[in-house]
């Protein structure tokens, strides 16, 4: 696909595995002059670099493997297609059971390793990656293994050179790490640290079974530790955005919100005060304990991922402060946004808890949802904001563009906006059983956002937007995007409003306590005790619907 499109491999970017050996012959040796199907592909595509899979653990000597290794870097040296002139062909040799045969049968591992580094250097693959495969050892015992190679590669002539001048490629050690425990990403920093000269894995954690260590992951540990190296040779602030990109097109998913460096909750801000991750900084703390405070010290995953100011999520300990600070990155600086607001948005968020009513109130459309909860209507700037903030896919949206064009056909000639009694035909019957009743009315005014009586589309897109960005899993036509709206937003608001009226009629129209429970014979006067018969009439109502 990629050749049709006009794209070669034949430069060094390009890689594939292969096998030592893919059949044996009948003494059960390696077939001589075998060359496996997957070297056989590279060459007929025209990639330049084989990674050959070695299993140190099986039951061969080392120097069968060293023969085997031979014959196959020759014949890719002389098969496959060269790499740019100047430039070494980026051949590896990936020891697949590496913590296996560290604990199985050490001592061939390193004779395989001095008989690699002792190759000719026209042969001589870039470097040796090794391999966690079960994510099963501790940090310690993989570095400690890891170190063992590195001393055996630096005593046979075959040094980093990519250590003492950070540009050429040979002596290489790279490590690849399974998750399974826990370990991975610890595994990684400390044979980094064990004279490793880097990973070989994906951008982002998907992978066979529980996934692996990833690059993004390690190169942020780096950064926080000091390394500058990484902040100058990368493009730091891409890195997040990739490896959700690469997740999407690998999984068909998005990225899980708590996946740690580039997941959605990464970088936000959680709590106002320090002491706990999301919380605010303590600029005097010298995290290292070196005694220096110094941008170690002070590191932030959001800066370096290209976030100036880390999003903030709102949540019921969120302080006052940070509700504000929200409302302003969501829609700007306004003299609106004042702490006794968001004092009475954290109060109306726990009464919805209280109610079992669990809604998102971070995202614009969220905030907006709380803040028109708590002032009775949407400030103008929640009316307008720009559909890119909430990421839309594709088929997203090609959702709000169906959206769009039904509304529209639902419009007088020459009418940008329908009144409620429009919008209640084409949208709320299959919802709310009369047009007239109180809940119905209710339900339009909540969408309604300017109090004009009428619903334009940047009304209802407003809804749109916060479905297709709070349940894409569960809409996949424009009936889906319309019943979500309305089974997860607008009924529960209506519900809360009817309980609340609910306990209004009982506290308001009882004398006492006594009279709310003791002095009716009918379930009206039971419950309302000597209010009136209008009051009355207007709880059965309640209680009917």
């Amino acid at each position: 696909l990629l050749q049709e499109r006009g794209r070669e491999f034949s430069d060094r970017t390009f890689y594939s595995f292969s096998e030592v050996y893919e059949k044996l012959d009948d003494e059960g040796c390696f077939l001589k002059n075998h060359v496996p199907v997957a070297l056989k592909k590279m060459q007929s595509f025209g990639i330049p670099n084989p990674i050959i899979e070695v299993d140190c653990a099986a039951d061969f000597a080392a120097k069968e493997f060293l023969d085997q290794l031979t014959f196959l870097l020759e014949w890719s040296s002389e098969n496959l297609s060269a790499p740019p002139p100047g430039q070494k062909r980026m051949a590896f040799i990936n020891l697949r059971d590496f913590p296996v045969s560290m604990i199985e049968c050490p001592e061939k591992v390193i004779q395989l390793v001095k008989g690699i580094a002792m190759m000719p250097h026209s042969i001589r693959p870039a470097g040796i990656l090794q391999e966690e495969p079960i994510g099963e050892y501790f940090a310690d015992e993989v570095a400690a293994w890891n170190q063992e190679v590195r001393d055996t590669m630096d005593a046979n002539g075959w040094p980093s050179l990519f250590q003492q001048d950070g540009e050429t490629l040979d002596g290489l050690l790279l490590t690849h790490v399974h998750k399974q425990w826990g370990l991975a990403d610890a595994v990684v920093l400390d044979v980094l640290a064990a004279g490793a000269d880097g990973v070989w894995c994906s951008i982002c954690e998907e992978g066979a079974a529980m996934g692996h260590a990833s690059s993004c992951v390690t190169l942020a540990n780096l950064a926080r530790l000091g390394n500058k190296d990484v902040l100058t040779r990368y493009k730091t602030q891409n890195l997040a955005t990739t490896a959700r990109e690469v997740t999407l097109v690998t999984s068909n998913k998005k990225v899980p919100e708590r996946q740690i460096v580039y997941g959605p909750r990464a970088i936000e801000a959680v709590f106002g005060f320090s002491g706990i991750a999301g919380g605010a900084a303590d600029e005097s703390f010298d995290k290292d304990g070196n005694g220096v405070i110094d941008e170690v010290d002070h590191f932030s995953l959001a800066k370096f991922l290209g976030v100036e100011e880390p999003p903030i999520r709102v949540n019921s300990l969120s302080s006052p402060d940070l509700v504000v600070r929200r409302l302003k990155q969501c829609f700007g600086d306004c003299p609106e946004f004042t702490e006794d607001i968001a004092k009475e948005m954290l109060a109306k968020m726990i009464q919805e808890l209280e109610s079992n009513l669990e809604f998102e109130h971070s995202s614009p459309t969220g905030i907006s949802m709380l803040w028109k909860g708590v002032t009775g209507s949407f400030h103008p700037k929640m009316m307008y904001y720009d559909e890119d903030m909430v990421r839309l896919t594709h088929k997203n949206k090609m959702f709000l563009k169906q959206a769009e064009e039904c509304f529209r056909q639902n419009l007088e000639e020459g009418e940008d906006a329908i009144d409620y009694r429009q919008f209640y035909d084409a949208y709320l019957q299959p919802y709310f059983g009369c047009f007239t009743c109180p809940r119905t009315r209710f339900v339009l005014d909540y969408i309604e956002m300017d109090n004009d009586g009428k619903l334009s589309w940047n009304e209802w897109r407003f809804w749109c937007l916060w479905a297709l960005r709070t349940y894409p899993d569960e809409i996949s036509n424009l009936d889906d995007l319309h019943s979500t709206i309305f089974r997860y937003a607008i009924l529960p608001l209506s519900l809360l409003d009817t309980a609340q009226e609910f306990r209004k009629s009982i506290i308001g129209y009882g004398a006492s306590r006594q009279s709310i429970i003791g002095y009716g014979t009918s379930r009206q006067s039971t419950i309302v005790g000597h209010g009136t018969k209008r009051h009355r009439k207007k709880l059965s109502e309640i209680i009917q619907r």
